[in-house]
């Protein structure tokens, strides 16, 4: 029974080690991120997978990259799985495994390796899809063993864009694996002179001048609607710094964009409340759902900072001197 270890980390790449398990390789271990603070409280609290290692009698092995090199040697696993781990392995980890690691990656590599390719896909309206590689030491770089385009609902969020493209990754699994571990599987090098990179977001990702969404509510005409292009500073067309995409904010786009960063980082604007002095106080306001309705964006829910989701003519009602 081939011996095999699992490096993946969230809750939506559980399907993964689910499908190992069931299809009768032998799971000696996985491996994840440590646990962190979570909540108000910051109540330190392990990983999804790591819950479930516990629960299903498995070895977890967490730590620095090199911490992990010593005990998974014991192991002495022939293939490693790897699914939304969190870090890059150094070449000593690496070769720890006779077969090396298959990589799942939710985009049709190369375009968009990195930390935020189904963001991506959806902002960009792009082909949704699956890769799995032979990892190698550079990010997402590897030689393909597979790859799967896929559709998605057309109002699909990151979150259920990512659950779903994960559970059909492992539905192919078990047998790319059986496949490639009997030599049968052939492996096609990567165009690297067409790759697209993504960066880890940040908060500050997730926000919308409010200038743009005061005139992406209006009809749209590009004829008299001047809209300067929006950067998406972490959607790169190389790995230079300053090589980013731009997209015009249309309606349409604006959409999207909501739709990419839900739930988190969320996209977001500032708005000015007055209030019954006159005053002019800046709020951060969620915007949780739109959609476009006669080439007009349409709020349909939001969230006032520190205030819980309303509907967007209920805000409306409550603000009634609200300003963009």
């Amino acid at each position: 029974m081939t011996r095999v270890i699992f490096f993946g980390t969230p809750n939506y790449v559980l399907p993964v080690p689910k499908a190992l398990k069931s299809a009768g390789f032998d799971l000696v271990a996985t491996v994840t991120q440590p646990p962190k603070p979570v909540g108000r409280k910051q109540i330190l609290t392990p990983s999804s997978v790591a819950i479930w290692s516990k629960e299903n009698n498995i070895l977890n092995i967490d730590g620095e990259p090199e911490e992990i090199i010593a005990p998974l040697k014991e192991l002495g696993a022939e293939v490693g799985v790897l699914a939304a781990y969190g870090r890059i392995l150094p070449g000593e980890l690496l070769s720890l495994f006779p077969k090396g690691i298959v990589n799942i990656h939710p985009s049709l590599l190369p375009r968009w390796r990195g930390p935020a390719p189904v963001e991506a896909i959806i902002l960009s309206s792009d082909t949704p899809g699956i890769t799995f590689i032979k990892l190698d030491e550079e990010m997402d770089h590897g030689p393909i063993l597979k790859q799967t385009e896929e559709t998605l609902d057309e109002n699909a969020t990151k979150d259920g864009a990512i659950n779903y493209l994960f559970k059909k990754a492992a539905g192919y699994l078990p047998n790319l694996l059986v496949n490639y571990l009997s030599g049968k599987t052939q492996t096609t090098e990567q165009k690297h002179n067409k790759a697209t990179f993504t960066k880890l977001l940040k908060k500050q990702d997730g926000f919308i001048p409010s200038k743009i969404l005061e005139l992406a509510s209006q009809v749209y005409d590009p004829e008299r609607s001047r809209r300067d292009d929006l950067p998406i500073r972490w959607m790169r067309k190389s790995i230079k710094k300053g090589d980013v995409f731009s997209f015009e904010p249309t309606p349409q786009f604006l959409e999207r964009f909501i739709r990419a960063l839900s739930p988190w980082p969320g996209a977001w604007t500032n708005i000015q409340l007055v209030t019954s002095h006159e005053l002019r106080v800046t709020k951060r306001l969620k915007i949780l759902k739109a959609h476009v309705e006669e080439e007009k964006l349409t709020l349909d829910q939001v969230q006032l900072e520190g205030k819980s989701p309303v509907e967007w003519n209920q805000f409306k009602r409550s603000q009634p001197r609200l300003e963009f």
